[in-house]
Order: C-alpha cells, then structure tokens, then sequence
C-alpha cells in the first residue's frame, strides 16, 4: 500500500509550485480582467435599441470582445505585473489591499501606456469617451488585482524554507 506524499515530500521544488502558482494566478487575472473589458464593450452593443444583432451574433462578438481585450491585457500589463509580483512574493506581501492597489496602478499605466500608443491624444478624444475606458480599466485592474490575490497572493512568499 502506498501513501500519498505530504506537501515536505512532494516531488515539485518549492519554487517550481510557486512559479506554476505566479504564472496560472497571472493568466487567470488577465482572463478575468479581459472579460471585465469584454462586458463593457458588448453590453452597450448589444444593449443599444436600434441594433439589430441577434443572439448568436452577440454571442460572436462577446468572444471577440474578450478574447481580444485578455490579448490586450497580457500585453499591456505584462511588464508593470511581472515587477509587482516579484516584489510582493520577494517581500512575501499577502495583503489583499496591496494586491488591489496593484491591480489598479498597473491598470492605470497600462492605460496611459495604450493612449499614448494609440496617438489619440493627438486626436482630441472626446473626455466622455476617456472617462468610461477609465473606469473600465480600473474595474478591470482591481478585479484583476482580487483575482491574483485569491490564487497567488494569498501565499506569497512560500516558496522560502
């Protein structure tokens, strides 16, 4: 009869689970803040009274939506993520405030970073336009932040004796 192995006897390095714990909490923070995005961006499509999408074609675009703007996210936030991240698990923070403060600051130069890219400041966007991606990248951001700290955060640091 064999046992199972306890957490001290697992064939995995400790960093080899925390690596896996950091990049799956990372990918699923980019999912969930891709379909944060991907709502609202289809809710007013869809929601719109003179459209004439179907079900199956706002389905299509929902999918579109966020697999496009969890595209946009790994991209975006990949840089400013990886540095929080190596921070909090080298200084073994597991605070949910600072993982939601994460969220929201890495939201916001990712943002920034996609306006200035974009060159619509050069352009004069509307400020009402501004004001809703604003909003919808801090949801994104601190949805993102939650995320990460309910798989990942929760146990940073663990991956020391």
């Amino acid at each position: 009869m064999t046992t199972m192995p306890t957490n001290s006897q697992s064939s995995w390095p400790r960093y080899y689970r925390t690596l896996k714990r950091v990049l799956g909490g990372y990918l699923m923070a980019c999912f969930v803040a891709g379909i944060v995005i991907g709502c609202f961006l289809t809710v007013p499509a869809v929601s719109d009274p003179g459209s004439s999408l179907s079900l199956s074609d706002a389905m299509f675009l929902a999918v579109v939506h966020v697999g496009m703007a969890t595209a946009f996210v790994v991209f975006l936030s990949f840089i400013p993520a990886t540095l929080m991240i190596f921070v909090t698990e080298l200084w073994a923070i597991q605070s949910r405030v600072v993982y939601l403060a994460t969220g929201l600051v890495t939201s916001s130069v990712s943002f920034i970073v996609s306006l200035l890219w974009s060159g619509s400041h050069r352009f004069h966007t509307p400020l009402r336009i501004l004001e809703t991606w604003g909003l919808m990248m801090c949801v994104a951001g601190l949805v993102a932040g939650y995320t990460y700290w309910k798989i990942a955060g929760r146990r940073a640091g663990r991956w020391r004796p």
